[in-house]
């Protein structure tokens, strides 16, 4: 016994597990019913105590309960259901209700699987799974089920995978993580992936499947992704996305994504709305920003697109589309397409540029290409060493079968060369094109080489190789070193011609005392290649390594130096005569600082020259420059003034796409030949953010919204923001709430904090269900429909009503509206406005009274002495306001036959039948009474013989029927006495003795005969004689009834026995046409007196009460329409009746005697020998109608 026990304890206390009967999986852990059930095959998780489940199942799935937080662990676990097919939903494995949070720990390897239209692991909206562990989690879903996320047209929770080797894999038409079946590949923000860890591997084995769909966040991991059917299903990442860190390889991410960590390689993402590389690393991408972006760590063969600034960095095979501005950074074999602005930097190799447009304003650029190395349709330089090699094409301008472009250069270092084609201008235009473009030159030091073997076969600036053109050359100043095809001129479209000036380390140069800007000489030979007009002119130039400045005499030759003007130009040089300036000069601002907003179109400046400059641009003498430097010491605008005389010189710079910031304007004058440069001269000019308002994003948003919404329910424009969006909209009309609009260029534009207006419309209620009676008791005639009891916030329109036994039985309820004003009710069918009601009908199965003999008065015929005549008995309705009452009253003898009219002497049992009224029906159809019956009787002679002597024999009726009590009077003789009395009966011949002087009538005539004897004479009584016996009384009660007038008024009366009492009934007005007085006494029916109308109760011999019955108040009558078909007419003692099918017709009087029944066939049928009189006629299934047959 001892070891029994320690067994028993030994298994209580052994860990808890529970397998359920029928069952492959194991929990353990927790308490079965509190902290997890079994029902109908599912494990419901109730509580977060940890559980772990293992085994193998396929008939068994898990629930997690709304708002529970679990714990589980999977261990070895695996279900699998491949039940249902489209549209039939199948089994899901593992399912998780709405605001449910569980983290699931797996160890070994798990399978979790879904039938159709469901997911593998599937959270409901507000609900989320966090996974984590050093197992395996492999989740199927079923045709149109996420592996882990949505099952069909559902939505989805939250999914973080922390660790672990997760293996998310769709049906078909669905995503691996997030998202269920699609069908045009929309995106879904009800999803939240967060990915923070772990190998994660999700995407398709069914035809139509695809990755990634929601809001995803991506922090870290390897993450693999598939697809399966044809390229359009080809979704690696499908939705928000946020990524923080993680290793891509070969991703296409086709939404909108921030970038803030990773490792990507030759990944796609096509959406780009932030970008942070700080952590982020990009190999052979392809980057397309849909706001500003920054570039400044090094990159290999990736694309970028949209605007995008660099700021350092080294990128090799590279390239850029869009808007591109360059502030630094190193470029090999990298393309630049687009918008492109180079303020600093430097490329080598197989570089080129082409698009619209290309600034160049310092740097040191190299670009080679097959065609055109620079093949921007505009290109402007303002500094910088440019070298521009093409080889078909131009080395700045057009392609190998393309035309020149427009090129203006004013200032900086340029080299174009190019084998087939011009140094500046057209293409190689042998197959088309290479035609000359526009070139204008302001400044600089222009080398434009044609390394074609023949060189005559090409020029430097002009057309290409077929020679189809030779464009525009504008040229104001520059040293230009290269033939040029055509004719160039300068201002007033004068003809300019070279002037090759042979002095070195030129810094600065001055024509007939006008400033002519250049870069430096010509490196390859130190001289500069002057463009003059063909007069006589004065060239100042100022050296470098001195201060000194020497004037030459330039005269014309029209046809060149030597005849050789191509080579020796088209000018003779003096020898120069040379001087050491001693002025000072110097140039003022017109402010010490310039303030300015972002957007603002123009920033002039004013500077006062007092009769030189670094270079900012392109030194000459006799000028000032003004020149806008940015924080990174890059120029970026910058201009000159040609100064004349000492005063005011105005500048006007385009600022319109000047960020905001601190900058730094920089004046200088060059000086002259008689005066130094001045001292450099800096203000700071700022440029304050503009107002949010000025965003090219920003608009006022018209908002709206349905009541109930919540403020993150409304679509806000592009930058918007609720400061509390979880709060409601409020009631119906306009109301504000505080909201921040978020520029998408933060830098230029203040945010904004404003309330806006959201129009709130009503809610529209788009269902109410009819409503019910929901009365225990079944509904009875009779009641009202106050006592029925119905849907709750239901009632009735009018409580009084009783409703009435109908097959169309319905009556109207109402729904009371509390709010129509922020709730829409008019698609609900029987909404009234004016009443703020929703009235409907509602059906009702009611039930007819049954109604026994207690409620009905019988009274017998009248007469009920055998007369040869019919007789006939009443029965009625004891509730007067039951209406539409109608029935056939039927005579049954002693043997059980039905007597048509009772005239015979015998008894009879009265019965009704076919009670015809809507609400009330016979309890029993025939009804009858052990009370309701009659019998008629013969009146027998009663004849005094009249052979009695000594005597005479009175009685009181001559004639009497059985079972009444005759009474008779001995009235002897003189001196005699009654001896006997006695009666014999007629019919046998028996006689019978009388006694009392009475004797009950037998069924026969009957002899009375008496025989008198004389009288014994008896002394006087001794003492006095006794008193007449005291008299004996009875009451009757006459009662009090509304409509009534008795005589004498009612009261209860005091009758001497064996005495009669009387009364007269008159109806009062009003109660005069529908009333039929019955009178009962003692229970008995009597009528009045033929010839006065009185009422008599003769013999009272006890205590009698009188009713009165039948007294109604007038209603108007009239009978009802008959059907269409029906028709009813009388004539000359003729009833036509016509009917449209075959039915049968009831004919009774107007006491309910039952005179006729026929049945009718369709169409006319005529009656005869009918009795003039008042009837009433009874089509069946129709209501009861009076006629008149005269």
């Amino acid at each position: 016994m001892r070891e029994l026990i320690i067994l028993c304890f030994t298994i209580l206390f052994l860990p808890l597990s529970m397998a359920a009967e029928g069952t492959g999986l194991k929990v353990e852990g927790g308490t079965p019913g509190t902290d997890y059930k079994y029902e109908d095959n599912t494990y419901t998780i109730l509580t977060d105590t940890e559980l772990t489940i293992s085994g193998t199942t396929t008939a068994d799935h898990i629930a997690v309960g709304e708002n529970v937080t679990a714990n589980i662990i999977f261990n070895d676990l695996s279900i699998k259901f491949e039940d249902g097919n489209n549209p039939i939903k199948g089994t899901c494995a593992f399912y998780i209700y709405k605001k449910a949070h569980v983290t699931v720990t797996i160890t070994s390897t798990n399978t979790i699987q879904s039938g159709a239209l469901l997911a593998g692991i599937q959270i409901e909206k507000d609900a989320s799974i966090t996974i984590q562990g050093d197992g395996t989690l492999n989740a199927q879903g079923g045709w149109g089920g996420a592996g882990i996320g949505a099952g069909k047209a559902t939505s989805c929770g939250t999914i973080n995978i922390n660790s672990g080797t997760v293996n998310a894999f769709p049906g078909g038409w669905a995503f691996g993580l997030g998202g269920g079946c699609f069908l045009e590949m929309e995106p879904t923000t009800d999803a939240i992936i967060n990915i923070n860890g772990g190998i994660v591997s999700a995407g398709g084995k069914e035809w139509g499947s695809s990755s990634i769909n929601g809001t995803i966040n991506i922090n870290g991991g390897e993450i693999t992704t598939s697809y399966h059917g044809s390229s359009f299903y080809k979704y690696n990442f499908n939705g928000l996305q946020t990524i923080t860190g993680g290793t891509f390889n070969n991703y296409t991410f086709n939404n909108e994504t921030t970038i803030k960590g990773g490792t990507f390689t030759n990944c796609t993402l096509n959406k780009i709305i932030s970008f942070d590389e700080t952590n982020a690393s990009f190999s052979d991408c392809n980057l397309t920003f849909t706001n500003p972006a920054t570039l400044t760590k090094d990159y290999s063969g990736c694309t970028f697109n949209g605007e995008i600034t660099i700021k350092s960095g080294k990128f090799t095979n590279s390239t850029f589309t869009g808007e591109i501005t360059v502030k630094n950074g190193t470029f090999t074999d990298c393309i630049f397409d687009g918008k492109v602005f180079l303020y600093n930097g430097s490329s080598t190799g197989d570089s080129s540029v082409k698009g619209s447009e290309c600034y160049i304003y310092d740097g040191n650029w190299i670009f080679n290409n097959n065609e055109a190395a620079i093949n921007s349709s505009k290109v402007n330089i303002y500094g910088g060493s440019i070298k521009a090699n093409g080889v078909w094409g131009a080395g700045i301008g057009g392609n190998s079968s393309s035309n020149g472009k427009n090129v203006t250069i004013y200032g900086g270092y340029i080299t174009a060369t190019s084998v087939y084609g011009a140094g500046i201008g057209g293409g190689d235009g042998y197959s088309g094109g290479g035609q000359g473009g526009t070139t204008i030159i302001y400044g600089g030091t222009v080398v434009a080489i044609v390394n074609y073997y023949d060189a005559a076969r090409g020029f430097g600036i002009g057309s290409g190789r077929a020679n189809r053109g030779s464009g525009i050359t504008k040229i104001y100043g520059g040293s230009i070193k290269g033939t040029i095809d055509g004719q160039p001129i300068t201002t007033g479209d004068q003809p300019v011609y070279l002037g090759k000036l042979e002095v070195q380390n030129v810094t600065d140069v001055s024509v007939d005392g006008k400033p002519y800007y250049i870069d430096r000489n010509i490196d390859e030979d130190d001289n500069l290649y002057l463009y003059m007009t063909g007069d006589k002119h004065t060239v100042t130039v100022r050296t470098s390594g001195s201060n000194n400045v020497t004037t030459y005499n330039a005269t014309y030759a029209s046809q060149g130096v030597n005849n050789d003007g191509t080579n020796k130009g088209y000018f003779t040089f003096d020898s120069g005569t040379s001087s050491t300036p001693t002025e000072s000069s110097s140039v003022a601002f017109n402010f010490s600082n310039y303030d300015i907003i972002y957007g603002t179109d123009k920033l002039t400046v004013k500077l006062t020259v007092t009769n030189k400059v670094t270079r900012t641009r392109s030194a000459a003498m006799n000028s000032v420059q003004l020149a806008l430097i940015d924080e990174e010491n890059n120029v970026l605008l910058s201009d000159w003034k040609d100064v004349t005389t000492d005063g005011e010189y105005e500048f006007e710079f385009d600022t319109k796409k000047l960020n905001a910031g601190t900058y730094t304007l920089t004046a200088q004058y060059g000086g002259s030949s008689e005066s130094n440069p001045s001292s450099k001269q800096e203000v700071p000019l700022i440029i304050a953010q503009a107002e949010g308002t000025k965003a090219p994003e920003y608009e006022d948003p018209t908002l709206t919204a349905i009541y109930k919404n919540k403020l993150s329910d409304i679509q806000l424009p592009t930058g918007w923001t609720w400061d509390v969006p979880e709060a409601e909209v409020g009631n119906v009309g306009d109301n504000t709430f505080a909201a921040i609009f978020t520029p998408k260029d933060t830098r230029n534009y203040k945010v904004v904090s404003k309330d806006l207006t959201v129009t709130v419309s009503p809610l529209l209620v788009s269902k109410l269900d009819d409503p019910k009676v929901i009365s225990s008791q079944p509904v009875t005639y009779g009641i009202t429909l106050s006592n029925i009891e119905i849907t709750d916030k239901w009632k009735w329109v009018d409580g009084n009503t009783i409703p009435r036994v109908s097959s169309w039985n319905s009556y109207p309820a109402y729904y009371e509206i509390e709010d129509d004003t922020n709730y829409d009710w008019s698609k609900i069918s029987g909404y009234n406005k004016g009443q703020h009601r929703v009235i409907r009908e509602i059906e009702l199965d009611v039930k007819p009274i049954y109604l026994e003999a207690k409620d009905f008065i019988f009274t017998p015929p009248e007469n009920l002495i055998y007369d040869d005549q019919g007789k006939e008995a009443k029965v009625e309705v004891k509730d007067k306001s039951i209406s539409y009452s109608n029935f056939f009253i039927e005579y049954y003898n002693t043997n059980g036959e039905l007597v048509r009219t009772p005239k015979e002497p015998g008894t009879y049992t009265v019965s009704i039948t076919f009670f015809m009224s809507t609400n009330y029906v016979l309890k029993e159809d025939p009804l009858t009474d052990l009370s309701w019956t009659f019998t008629i009787k013969e009146l027998h002679n009663i004849t005094i013989t009249s052979s009695i002597a000594n005597g005479r024999v009175t009685v009181n009726k001559e004639k009497a029927t059985e079972g009444e009590t005759i009474i008779l009077k001995a009235n002897p003789a003189s001196g005699y006495e009654l001896e006997s009395l006695s009666y014999t009966q007629l019919s046998d011949g028996a006689t019978i003795s009388i006694t009392n002087k009475t004797f009950i009538m037998p069924e026969s005539d009957v002899t009375v005969t008496a025989t008198f004897k004389k009288t014994t004479v008896t002394p006087p009584p001794v003492g006095p004689i006794d008193p007449d016996p005291t008299p004996v009384y009875y009451t009757v009660t006459l009662p009090a009834i509304e409509g009534v007038i008795t005589d004498p008024t009612a009261g209860s009366f005091d009758i001497q026995a064996w005495d009669s009492f009387s009364f007269f009934l008159t109806l009062e007005e009003g109660y005069r046409e529908g009333s039929a007085p019955v009178v009962t006494a003692g229970g008995k029916v009597i009528t009045p007196r033929v010839s006065d109308g009185k009422y008599i109760v003769p013999n009272i011999h006890t205590d009698i009460k009188i009713e009165i019955s039948g007294i109604v108040k007038d209603v108007a009558t009239g009978n009802e329409p008959l059907p269409s078909g029906f028709s009813v007419s009388t004539a000359n003692g003729l009833l036509l009746i016509t009917a449209p099918y075959p039915t049968r017709m009831y004919l009774t009087d107007t006491s309910g005697r039952l005179i006729l029944t026929r049945q009718l066939p369709s169409g006319d049928t005529r009656i005869t020998d009918l009795t003039s009189g008042i009837y009433i006629l009874v089509l069946e299934g129709q209501k009861s109608r009076k006629i008149m047959l005269r």
